[in-house]
Formats: C-alpha cells, sequence, structure tokens
C-alpha cells in the first residue's frame, strides 16, 4: 500500500489550468502561486515570443488536506519589457519564493489594456512585465509530491 504523503501514487490528480485576461482571473492565480520556490535559471524573457516564462515548484493550496507540491509553469504573453529589482542573477541556485502576483494598469485611456503584471517575491524582490494587454496562463506540469513543510505565515495584527 503506498504512503499516504507520496502523492506520486495519486492516481485522481487533476493538474491545474488557469488563464487570466484581468485582474480577477490573475488573484486567482497569485493564490495558488503564493509559496512557489523557482531558481533563478528558470525564469527567462523570450524576447522574439514576447514571453515571459518561469517553472516553479508550487505548494497545493487549492486542496487544503494536502501537504504536496507539484511543478508548474507560469508564462505571460504580449511582453514589451522585463525589469526585475533584488534580484541576484549570479546567484543561480538560490531560490525565490513568490509572494504574488498582481496588475497595475496603464493609467491612459480606459480602453487601453496595457500595464505591469508584478511578481512580488520574499525578500523584496520583484519581476516587472510590462505587456500589451494581460495574458497570463499557469498550468501544472508534474503529479505531485510530498512537501517538507507547509509554509506559514504570521498572523496579521489587528489594527
Amino acid at each position: 500500500m503506498a504512503d499516504k504523503r507520496d502523492a506520486g501514487f495519486v492516481d485522481d490528480f487533476r493538474p491545474v489550468r488557469l488563464l487570466a485576461q484581468d485582474s480577477q482571473d490573475l488573484a486567482v492565480i497569485s493564490a495558488l502561486m503564493q509559496d512557489a520556490v523557482v531558481l533563478p535559471n528558470d525564469i527567462g524573457w523570450l524576447q522574439g515570443q514576447r514571453r515571459f516564462a518561469l517553472v516553479a515548484n508550487r505548494f497545493r493550496w487549492e486542496d487544503p488536506e494536502a501537504e504536496e507540491r507539484v511543478r508548474a509553469g507560469l508564462h505571460a504573453e504580449n511582453v514589451r519589457k522585463v525589469r526585475s529589482r533584488g534580484v541576484d542573477a549570479a546567484a543561480q541556485d538560490k531560490p525565490i519564493s513568490v509572494l504574488s502576483l498582481t496588475f497595475e494598469p496603464n493609467p491612459a485611456d480606459e480602453g487601453d489594456p496595457s500595464g505591469t503584471l508584478r511578481i512580488a517575491c520574499a525578500g523584496g524582490a520583484e519581476f516587472l512585465i510590462e505587456v500589451e494587454a494581460l495574458e497570463v496562463a499557469m498550468r501544472d506540469m508534474t503529479k505531485p509530491w510530498a512537501a517538507k513543510s507547509r509554509p506559514e505565515h504570521e498572523a496579521e495584527e489587528d489594527a
């Protein structure tokens, strides 16, 4: 009999596949990508394809019973420019922990779909991805496996 913690034997696993084209959709992807761990060499801007992509080990927040991670791909389309802050490009083996994904529309025309996709990471690091229009896809790529631990967050104090 398989160990319950070894998710590699789960036959009924259904991979998550999501597409965000507005801030509300992106909030769902952000919640699922929270605490995802990615190595800098698993992040890339494919300038010729106008795509920003990364592959991460994300915690499976969608299953409250599971303490599992799964390899997931995330990519943004229609990318004009990519900037990063607080990311040490020389530390290719130092994991980066994703905190959130948000979209800030350009303050121009109300009909202008362009803006900045912001991927905030632990330690103040972030990626700023300028897009012509928001189009972010997330897809699980492997079966899940048992996580070493459940990510913990400090409780917010009452103001």
